[in-house]
């Protein structure tokens, strides 16, 4: 039995920069067992009635999670030495506000160095901090209202490139990183007869490789969900949910 305390403390100072603009600078302090990080952030936007431009800069700091460190399984360990993995980060958000079909679009970038990876070391497979990582990610978020909210139609979908950059593995390198589905995809329906919420959802899983040499591959999968909510007061909600 392991025990990992977490946590974080954060502010965030924004800053009008007249009737358009804004500037924002979340700072952040968090640690995970042992490990502690200060992890900055800016940020710098344009506000118009119904849209707005996000653009933000960021330092990245990932600690290990438990399956990091302690896994134990057949032929697969932890490694409790495990360093965080460090980097940069940028994305830019459009934000689209008006009230039939809100959406946002944004791109994001990340850079990580002593990435945390699976990788066989003395006939065993384990974890180390072995390679640098580079993300870019397009993410299309959109609700759609009709019939006045009676039908709604919510999207998620992610398309995720990654590739790793460790020049001492050649078989790996600029490879995908395992384990790391390429796109997901979630959408749901929902029907709203106060005092009741009917949902169906569908959450699909790309391809993802089952090692860093991106030779063999889990197939794409897709779940489907239900969900019945009857709130006949403020107190009381029976909720159903079939996955």
């Amino acid at each position: 039995i392991h025990f990992l305390f977490s946590g974080v403390i954060k502010e965030t100072t924004k800053i009008s920069l007249g009737k358009h603009f804004a500037l924002s600078i979340p700072l952040a302090a968090k640690f995970s067992g042992k490990n502690f990080a200060f992890v900055p952030k800016l940020g710098f936007s344009t506000i118009f009635n119904n849209f707005s431009i996000t653009l933000n800069g960021y330092r990245l700091v990932l600690f290990p999670i438990m399956d990091d460190l302690y896994w134990q399984g057949a032929g697969y360990h932890g490694n409790p030495d495990l360093k965080p993995e460090k980097g940069w980060g940028l994305d830019l958000t459009l934000n689209f506000k008006n009230t039939i079909f809100p959406f946002s679009l944004s791109f994001f970038t990340n850079y990580y160095e002593s990435k945390i990876q699976w990788t066989y070391i003395n006939n065993i497979y384990t974890t180390a901090n072995l390679a640098s990582a580079f993300y870019f990610g397009i993410d299309l978020n959109f609700t759609l209202n009709l019939f006045n909210n009676h039908l709604i139609i919510k999207e998620n979908a992610e398309y995720l490139y990654t590739a790793l950059l460790n020049e001492n593995e050649p078989l790996t390198y600029g490879k995908k990183i395992m384990w790391t589905p390429d796109l997901t995809n979630s959408f749901s329906v929902s029907l709203v007869f106060n005092p009741i919420l009917l949902t169906l959802e569908a959450n699909y899983t790309g391809k993802r490789y089952i090692s860093n040499l991106n030779i063999s591959y889990l197939k794409p999968y897709t779940l489907v969900n239900f969900i019945c909510e009857v709130n006949p007061s403020k107190n009381i909600k029976p909720y159903l949910r079939i996955d």
